[in-house]
C-alpha cells in the first residue's frame, strides 16, 4: 500500500537512506487462463510488479544519493511461459523487462540493477498459491496433473539458502549482470533456450507438466 511504502521510506531516512533494495514479493495464480478472473489476474500484478515498482519510485532519491543497486527477483517462468501459470509467467516476463529498463535509465545516477531468475525452491510459495478452479470441466484433468507436478517440483527443489547466499553474493558485488539465473540447472535451461527451437521446448514443456 502506499502508506505502507512511505512510512518505510521515512524510517529509512533516519539510518540514512537505503545501499541495496532486494524486490521479493511475489505470488502465484494457477489456473487456466480462460477461468482467471480479473480482479484476481489485477492483483497477480499488482503484488508481483506495481507494488514493487511504487517502492523503487518512493526510493529513488534515497538510492541515486547511496549509488545504491535494486535486485529483483523475477523467475526462470519469465523467460518459459508456463501452461496453467499465465498470469504469474506474464508478471514475471514483465519483472525482468522493467529491471532490464530500469538498468538502462538509472545507470547514469551509478545505481545497478539486476533480475535474479529462480527456478525451483522450496519455500512456503508452494502452500501460498492460489488456484482456481475450471467449472466447465475443460481443463479439470489437466490442471490436476500439472499441478501435482508444479508442486512436486518445487517441494523438491533447493533450499532457499542458496538463493540468500546468491542475493548476499550481489550485494558485494563490483558489476552486476543484467540476469542471475539460480537454481538446479538453471544457466543450462536458460543456455537451451538460446540454443533450441521453439517448438522443441514447448514439447519438452508438455512432456514435463504432463499437459
Amino acid at each position: 500500500s502506499a502508506d505502507s511504502i512511505d512510512a518505510l521510506a521515512r524510517s529509512l531516512d533516519a539510518f540514512g537512506g537505503v545501499d541495496v533494495l532486494v524486490q521479493n514479493a511475489g505470488f502465484g495464480i494457477f489456473g487456466a487462463a480462460e477461468c482467471i478472473d480479473e480482479e484476481s489476474a489485477q492483483r497477480q500484478f499488482n503484488v508481483n510488479l506495481f507494488g514493487p515498482l511504487a517502492l523503487v519510485r518512493r526510493l529513488l532519491p534515497q538510492l541515486r544519493q547511496r549509488r545504491g543497486r535494486i535486485i529483483w527477483i523475477g523467475s526462470l517462468a519469465g523467460r518459459f511461459a508456463l501452461p496453467f501459470q499465465a498470469h504469474y509467467s506474464a508478471s514475471k516476463a514483465a519483472v525482468a523487462a522493467m529491471s532490464d529498463a530500469l538498468r538502462l535509465e538509472l545507470s547514469p545516477f551509478g545505481i545497478q540493477v539486476t533480475c535474479v531468475e529462480p527456478g525451483d525452491f522450496a519455500t512456503g510459495f508452494t502452500s501460498a498459491r492460489q488456484s482456481q478452479r475450471d467449472t466447465s470441466g475443460l481443463y479439470e484433468a489437466r490442471l490436476r496433473r500439472c499441478l501435482a507436478n508444479v508442486e512436486r517440483d518445487e517441494r523438491q527443489g533447493a533450499s532457499p539458502d542458496l538463493l540468500a547466499q546468491k542475493v548476499v553474493a550481489l550485494c558485494e558485488m563490483r558489476a552486476l549482470p543484467a540476469h542471475v539465473p539460480v537454481g538446479a540447472n538453471a544457466r543450462l535451461i536458460c543456455l537451451l533456450d538460446w540454443l533450441i527451437p521453439r517448438r522443441l521446448r514447448e514439447w519438452a514443456i508438455r512432456r514435463l507438466y504432463e499437459v
